[in-house]
């Protein structure tokens, strides 16, 4: 059986870059966790308290180390042929607007603090329609009302709660 895909021919249309990002990033990770973890604990504790930590932590660090065995050998026998720009663009067209959605709710949270619970929810509700192509501002703009009335009642007179009020008391 002859095959024209370029997997089975050990070649893929990715950067050799990009594999090795994305392949042994979370191994190292963990591996560096386990050594800050047996660091930050060293001294601080006694050893009767650390056996069953040191020791998931040196099976943590054994399987990781094999993974990225694995990984490598894996990396080193398959030609890539892509280029990293081509590869994070590709990301970028796939992960778009959920990386925009999680910026908006870190962008939240810090607006609650400053502008208030009603402010801050106006306009990450507007900016998340706009961000996944609504653009009709008026059914923006009524959706936005009945939820946050909807949630306002709710919170104020269902729960009996006040949401956080920024400096204008709003």
């Amino acid at each position: 059986m002859t095959s024209t895909s370029t997997q089975d021919d050990g070649e893929q249309d990715l950067s050799t870059s990009f594999v090795l990002i994305s392949r042994l990033l979370f191994p190292i990770l963990c591996i560096v966790l386990a050594v800050l973890y047996v660091e930050d604990t060293y001294a601080d504790l006694e050893w009767r308290s650390l056996r069953y930590p040191y020791f998931v932590g040196a099976l943590l660090t054994i399987m990781v180390a094999s993974i990225i065995a694995e990984e490598a050998r894996e990396i080193i026998q398959t030609k890539y042929t892509g280029t990293l720009t081509n590869d994070l663009r590709n990301i970028w067209d796939e992960w778009n607007k959920s990386i925009g959605l999680a910026v908006l709710m870190i962008v939240y949270i810090l607006l609650i603090e400053v502008i208030g619970f009603i402010m801050s929810s106006i306009a990450i509700m507007l900016a998340i329609m706009y961000l996944a192509g609504e653009r009709n501002w008026k059914i923006m703009i009524i959706i936005t009302a009945v939820f946050l009335t909807c949630i306002y009642l709710l919170f104020v007179y269902g729960l009996n709660l006040t949401p956080p009020e920024g400096p204008l008391g709003i």
